[in-house]
C-alpha cells in the first residue's frame, strides 16, 4: 500500500466512492469537497471544508453559548443546596401570595375550631417565620415595622407584609452558598444549630404553611391556588 502525500493529478477532481462529479455536500454556506486517494488499494477520503466568515461568526456564538451554559451548570453544581432552596423559592412564595389574597377580608378572623389560629394569625406567622429565618440566613437585622403587625390587621397591610417578607428572604438567600453550610447560627429560641438547619426549617415551613392555608380555603369553599384549573 502506497503511503504520504496524497497528490491531486493537474485538472482532475475526486469524489467520494458512489457520488457524481456534480454532488457537493454543504455545512451552513460552506462548501464540503471529499477528495479520495485513487493511489491507495484501500480508498479512504478526506473532508476538506471551507468556512466562510458567517460561518465562523455563528460558531463562535454557539461556543460561546456552551461556555455560558457551562460555567452556569458549574456553578450549580458547586451549591447543590443552596441553589435548590433558591429554586424553591419562587413557586412558594407565588402559592403563598395567592393563597391568602384568595381569602375574602372577612374571613381573615375565621378559625376552624376555638383552640385553632384564625387565618390573620397564620399570615402573621408566616411573615415572622420569613423574616426571622431568613434574618438568620442572610446575617441581616430581622426586618420589624415601626408599628407591629397584628392579626387583626386589615388584608392589605398583611399582604403586603407577607410579600415584603419574600423580598427579604430572596435578598438573604442571595448572600450564602454551600460552603456555609455548616456555619453555626441562632435558631429559635437562642438554640444554636448548622445554617444548613436554617435552610431545611425555611422550605419546611413554606410547605407547611401553604397545606395549612390551603384547609382554611377548602373550610370556606374555596380551592387553593394549586388545586384550581390551569387557565
Amino acid at each position: 500500500m502506497k503511503s504520504g502525500k496524497i497528490s491531486k493529478p493537474e485538472g482532475a477532481e475526486y469524489v467520494s466512492p458512489g457520488r457524481q462529479p456534480w454532488e457537493r455536500g454543504r455545512i451552513g454556506a460552506s462548501p464540503v469537497r471529499d477528495v479520495t486517494d485513487s493511489h491507495a488499494h484501500s480508498a479512504y477520503t478526506i473532508r476538506v471544508v471551507t468556512l466562510h466568515p458567517e460561518d465562523i461568526v455563528n460558531l463562535t456564538i454557539c461556543l460561546w453559548w456552551i461556555a455560558l451554559f457551562s460555567t452556569a451548570l458549574l456553578a450549580q453544581e458547586k451549591n447543590p443546596v443552596t441553589s435548590v432552596v433558591k429554586q424553591i423559592l419562587p413557586r412558594q412564595q407565588k402559592n403563598l401570595v395567592a393563597a391568602v389574597e384568595e381569602m375574602p377580608a372577612d374571613k381573615f378572623s375565621y378559625k376552624p375550631t376555638e383552640q385553632q389560629m384564625t387565618f390573620g394569625h397564620l399570615v402573621l406567622h408566616i411573615i415572622g417565620a420569613n423574616n426571622h429565618l431568613c434574618s438568620t440566613i442572610g446575617n441581616l437585622p430581622e426586618v420589624k415595622p415601626s408599628v407591629p403587625l397584628k392579626d387583626t390587621d386589615s388584608k392589605d397591610t398583611l399582604v403586603a407584609a407577607l410579600k415584603s417578607s419574600f423580598d427579604f428572604c430572596s435578598t438573604a438567600l442571595d448572600k450564602i452558598d454551600d460552603s456555609k453550610l455548616g456555619d453555626e447560627v441562632e435558631l429559635f429560641g437562642g438554640r444554636k444549630g448548622p445554617m444548613a438547619f436554617a435552610l431545611i426549617a425555611l422550605t419546611n415551613d413554606w410547605a407547611d404553611h401553604y397545606s395549612s392555608a390551603a384547609m382554611y380555603l377548602r373550610l370556606n369553599g374555596l380551592l387553593p391556588p394549586t388545586a384550581q384549573p390551569k387557565k
